[in-house]
């Protein structure tokens, strides 16, 4: 007995000696970082701070895009992603009657991505539709002349089609942002553009820091299952001033216990105290560590038909069908894959089939949805092409998206 006493005391001094070890090693190596603790060997440690100390975007709009050259201009910021600006509802929107440096991106006085004035009628013997969704259908990346929405408008005349989607928008952002201006435009329906890999998790997300490094200050509406419906949840700031002096010294109360309740990405041990040992850099590590794998845990569940996000969605797309049926118009959804689902799709049986699994459950009960899959593969791999930022679709992609779109869209003389 003496002598297995004598090795668990060696063993748990040998552990602790090497816990202590690591602990001044750790901080020896540890490089600070404002955006947590430290960072270490590149991974930010808890507690995490969601915004920055210093408000602003992370670069100019007019800063160079890079080190992207297109026909001799250098790109900027502002072409590739274009503008926004803060909206209490929406968390931010498009910046009105804007130009970026090169023309790439433009909008007009609604912030649609147009070059011209949207007049509150409907050109005689054109059909409008407005172009609802995030930034696969605004064109992220690309000049406006090549997104598919513009190219669909100069193969086909007669159809009008208002870009009034806005890049890394959630379905519940682009339903708020259609009823907004849904009275002001004459219109015959809505398109809607979903793209599951990018925006399921944006569903259940209010705060898009804590799955990305955007840089958006701002909170996000969503909608959260309540019953057989959906109820609104908005941001609790009017301003980016308010948010700013809530957090300015970390992470305030009222933001903490929004987060809480309403974003899945939050993980308290990523960013609250951990009571006794959260000084410990071996803590600070695991949470890190586990901060990761839970966001990858629900990433990797998003698709299953029970998820809390596509069950949110789905409920999104049937209401939005029940208002512009009750206004005489009409809904019509485009689900869209991302260039690395598209490229499962082709290499991988199995993802093949939860696609097909996931578009049945979303298209269910709406009367036009559209699998915009099966024209991207029709297609040689080698023609599917990615525009400036390197992850969104580019002009190849957009062009063959306008022509499935055009071949399936509703208009008057058909």
């Amino acid at each position: 007995m003496k002598r297995r006493l004598q090795n668990l005391s060696i063993l748990t001094g040998s552990c602790v000696l090497a816990l202590l070890l690591a602990e001044v090693v750790g901080r020896l190596l540890m490089q600070p970082d404002s955006r947590g603790f430290g960072s270490l060997f590149g991974v930010v440690l808890p507690p995490l701070r969601i915004f920055p100390p210093e408000p602003g975007e992370r670069a100019p709009r007019d800063a160079p895009y890079g080190d992207l050259i297109v026909n001799g201009q250098r790109i900027a910021v502002g072409d590739a992603a274009g503008f926004h600006r803060f909206d209490a509802l929406l968390g931010y929107t498009t910046l009105e009657s804007t130009v970026s440096r090169n023309g790439w991106w433009q909008s007009n006085e609604i912030g649609a991505r147009e070059a011209a004035a949207t007049d509150p009628r409907a050109a005689p013997g054109r059909t409008r539709w407005l172009l609802l969704g995030e930034s696969f259908a605004h064109g992220v990346g690309l000049p406006g002349s090549q997104v598919w929405a513009e190219v669909a408008e100069t193969r086909d005349p007669g159809v009008d089609i208002v870009n009034l989607a806005v890049g890394g928008y959630s379905m519940a952002q682009a339903w708020l942002r259609y009823r907004s201006l849904v009275h002001r435009l004459e219109h015959q329906g809505a398109l809607l553009m979903f793209v599951p890999g990018a925006d399921l998790w944006r569903d259940v997300n209010v705060v898009r820091e804590l799955r990305e490094p955007w840089k958006v200050r701002a909170v996000m509406p969503r909608f959260v299952l309540d019953g057989a419906g959906i109820r609104l949840v908005v941001g609790p700031y009017a301003s980016p001033q308010e948010l700013d002096a809530d957090n300015r010294t970390g992470l305030g109360a009222t933001l903490r216990d929004h987060l809480r309740r309403y974003d899945r990405f939050y993980f308290r041990v990523e960013h609250e105290p951990v009571p006794v040992i959260g000084g410990l850099l071996s803590v600070k590590v695991g949470a890190a560590a586990y901060g990761r794998y839970a966001r990858g845990r629900i990433g990797r569940a998003q698709f299953q038909p029970d998820s809390e996000a596509l069950e949110i969605s789905r409920r999104i797309f049937h209401l939005w069908q029940m208002e512009t049926d009750a206004q005489a118009r009409e809904f019509m959804l485009l689900v869209l894959p991302t260039a690395t689902d598209l490229d499962r799709l082709r290499s991988e049986p199995a993802f093949a089939g939860e696609w097909r699994e996931l578009v049945d459950v979303v298209c269910s009960g709406l009367r036009r949805c559209v699998d915009l899959a099966a024209a991207l593969r029709a297609v040689p791999a080698g023609e599917i092409d990615l525009g400036a930022d390197g992850g969104h679709y580019g002009r190849r992609a957009n062009a063959i998206i306008a022509d499935a779109v055009l071949e399936l869209l509703p208009r008057a003389d058909r």
